[in-house]
């Protein structure tokens, strides 16, 4: 049960990290418009949803290194502050420079969720369960895309804004408890509190996993490895070029811009059945049970296979929604609406059973 509550509370800064990069998305109708409180255009709502990627970009290395020199639960636990503090500026401002700062600061907070939160799953959880704790983090991801859809849709402004302000507040209050984890602690040669922090996790006093764990953890001490092992034998080149490949392919799918154009993809079309944000609403629903199939089924279908399917079948519903709005926008073909739902709901069902999910597996 500890080492539930350590991964669920781990990963509530997936959460965190997918409604801040997510929270522009259900409310871009409302900010480009006359009735908005902030004078935004289209252009730099783009912007806007682009510049976490550069916070990304600028953290994701010193956040891992960070990491190992300061602790897992410590670099982890400053994302909740970071969060808050961007919050607080949107809750304050109407200004879009200061949004420009906000959105910089929750790509720092997304880089460091996304380098240290899976790191430290897997130092805490036991072998038997570390695969299905592990995938939590793309679950909660989703859950936090979610939250912000619905919130962002029905609620006011400020609201909102508190709303999310509770997400990072929760974090904080329950990763607080939490220890840190027993590898760590071993690297830095704490013995008697890697034990202690084992225990708590475990249940267990020093076990033949906990003496594996040391003594893997030495052993890795004393073989450090740098950039050029990485290229250094021609398994090594493979492994780096089928990695690289994988994630080539996760950013290609587009998942990114229908998670903050989600909205705008539906608004676009003049034939609408439904109204518009129901749709967006159901599309990040069918994205979450989509990741919640793939964590359960990645196993006993092939993770290699899944990644082929899911490959395929995005390539298909992007041209699928690329050619439908080429033909209502460009020309006079008179086309069905169903068309780009259906072709959405692919998308969805199909990047996330692979390539939006199991590049970290």
């Amino acid at each position: 049960m500890h080492q539930i509550a350590a991964t669920v509370s781990c990963n509530l800064s997936a959460l965190i990290a997918g409604s801040g990069f997510s929270w522009l998305a259900p409310i871009v109708l409302w900010l480009t418009s006359e009735e908005s409180e902030i004078n935004m255009t289209l252009t730099q709502f783009s912007w806007l949803t682009s510049c976490p990627q550069i916070g990304f970009l600028l953290s994701v290395v010193p956040s891992g290194m960070l990491a190992d020199r300061y602790g897992r639960k410590t670099v982890l636990i400053s994302a909740a502050p970071l969060s808050l503090l961007a919050w607080i500026l949107v809750a304050t401002t109407r200004d879009i420079t200061v949004l420009f700062i906000v959105r910089l600061i929750q790509g720092i907070t997304i880089a460091i969720a996304f380098t240290v939160a899976p790191v430290y799953v897997a130092e805490v959880s036991s072998p038997k369960v570390r695969g299905l704790l592990g995938g939590q983090f793309s679950l909660m991801l989703q859950v936090g895309t979610v939250v912000s859809y619905v919130a962002g849709l029905y609620l006011s402004y400020q609201t909102y804004i508190y709303v999310q302000m509770i997400l990072s507040l929760m974090f904080l209050a329950t990763f607080s408890f939490m220890p840190e984890s027993p590898y760590y602690y071993f690297m830095v040669k704490r013995k008697e509190q890697a034990y202690s922090s084992y225990y708590w996790l475990s249940g267990k006093q020093a076990t033949e996993e906990l003496l594996k764990i040391e003594e893997n953890v030495q052993e890795d001490m004393k073989n450090k490895t740098g950039w050029v092992d990485l290229i250094a034998r021609k398994c090594d080149r493979r492994a780096l070029w089928l990695v690289q490949l994988v994630s080539f392919m996760r950013a290609a799918t587009g998942m990114p811009s229908y998670a903050a154009y989600g909205t705008q993809i539906f608004a676009a079309s003049s034939k609408n059945i439904f109204p518009t944000d129901v749709l967006a609403l159901i599309m990040v629903i069918v994205l979450l049970i989509c990741t919640f199939l793939a964590a359960l089924f990645s196993d006993t279908a092939g993770r290699r296979f899944l990644l082929i399917l899911s490959s395929v079948g995005t390539i298909i519903s992007n041209l699928a929604v690329g050619v439908y709005f080429y033909l209502e926008l460009e020309t006079s073909v008179n086309l069905t609406i169903w068309i780009l739902y259906l072709a959405v709901l692919g998308f969805c069902m199909s990047a996330n059973t692979g390539t939006g999910n199991l590049q970290t597996v």
